[in-house]
């Protein structure tokens, strides 16, 4: 876990070291990261990155839960009321495609399906579904959330085809949406 110390440190510090680690894991894998060149690039010593990290794997996830925030900024409260409108979540897919390349994580999240999703398997908590008396529209919110974010990564590792994948999780957002109202 990312210590106290650093989240105390200056913005312009926290931002020139979190600038090294998107770009030492937007270039290698998990596996092939190096704290040396982190270090280097961030202009701190060995010893300061194990003050403010445990490890790679800590300077990664957290790196990796600052991203999933910027991403996700814009869609939290969207997508999470009981109302299940499958175009919604065409439309945020399709809005974040267009939308990612435009970000410093696009590089980053595009390694971590290619390389590092699997290296973690287990590092990282699960999302939660809700409580344990989750109702039907959770579920298919679950359900849509999963398969969105799945055609995202299809997208993201095959950009030719874009279309073919929003189109088909459109047609099965359609059938999700028609289960529910049997």
């Amino acid at each position: 876990m990312v210590s106290k110390t650093f989240l105390n440190l200056d913005s312009k510090k926290q931002a020139r070291i979190i600038a090294a680690l998107n770009q030492e894991f937007s270039s290698y894998s998990l596996a092939e990261a190096q704290v040396a060149r982190i270090v280097k690039n961030a202009a701190i010593s060995r010893g300061a990155f194990y003050k403010y990290f445990d490890d790679l794997d800590d300077a990664y996830l957290h790196l990796y839960k600052l991203a999933m925030t910027d991403i996700h900024r814009n869609i939290v409260g969207r997508l999470n009321n009981f109302n299940f409108d499958p175009n919604l979540y065409i439309e945020e897919v399709e809005n974040f495609v267009n939308q990612i390349n435009q970000t410093d994580y696009y590089q980053f999240i595009k390694m971590h399906f290619l390389k590092n999703e699997s290296l973690l398997a287990g590092k990282r908590k699960s999302p939660s579904r809700g409580s344990s008396s989750s109702t039907e529209e959770n579920d298919r919110q679950w359900a849509a959330k999963v398969m969105s974010h799945e055609t995202i990564k299809l997208i993201m590792l095959n950009p030719e085809i874009k279309d073919m994948a929003t189109t088909r999780l459109a047609v099965l957002l359609k059938q999700l949406s028609k289960k529910g109202d049997e």
